[in-house]
């Protein structure tokens, strides 16, 4: 019978091969970058910086965060606010009659015109000099009495009804003056837009 070598390779003791090492230490790394993928795919917002398609950038913002400063639109009128803006878009005209003026009072009134195709409600505040020193009544005709806060010379009134869609609804205040003294009201502002002063 013939004799059989078996041969045999001998390592140094405590070697390994340097593939296995390479291997192992590639797959780690692709497994982090499949891991990390996986994690932006899944939540998105935690990208500082999110591109948007007309190349801007999209921030993201934290609890608590103003976000970026938002420029006001100077070509933006008061009637074109946007969808969901509180209503009270009315245009108001306040005048004082020659006929309503006598030594020692003076009545006023404010149109208010309602432009829009909705119901508007109404506050309207009116600032005058100290030569008016004192409100003696308000009201709209055919309305509830309107509510009335008075600080200083500043007074405001709110209205009972709002304005219907199209249609002029006109506040008369009553006030006590100084005689020959100016009473012209310096300010007028219906739902925080000035009114004109005739």
């Amino acid at each position: 019978m013939g004799k059989h070598v078996r041969r045999f390779l001998y390592l140094e003791p405590g070697a390994k091969p340097r593939h296995r090492f390479v291997i192992a230490l590639g797959t780690i790394v692709l497994l982090a970058f499949a891991a990390m993928a996986v994690v932006a795919a899944i939540y998105p917002e935690n990208d500082p910086a999110v591109a948007q398609p007309d190349g801007s950038t999209l921030f993201s913002v934290e609890p608590g965060d103003p976000g970026p400063p938002i420029e006001a639109d100077p070509t933006l009128a008061p009637t074109d606010a946007p969808p969901g803006a509180p209503t009270g878009l009315l245009l108001g005209i306040y005048t004082v009659p020659a006929s309503n003026i006598w030594a020692t009072g003076f009545q006023a009134q404010i149109a208010m015109t309602n432009t829009t195709t909705a119901p508007q409600t109404w506050q309207v505040r009116l600032h005058f000099p100290q030569s008016v020193t004192a409100f003696t009544g308000s009201w709209v005709d055919g309305q509830p009495q309107p509510g009335i806060e008075a600080v200083d010379q500043d007074f405001t009134f709110t209205g009972g009804l709002p304005v219907p869609p199209g249609q002029t609804v006109v506040l008369k205040v009553q006030f006590e003056k100084t005689v020959n003294a100016d009473f012209r009201a310096q300010e007028c502002v219906i739902n925080g837009r000035a009114c004109s002063i005739g």
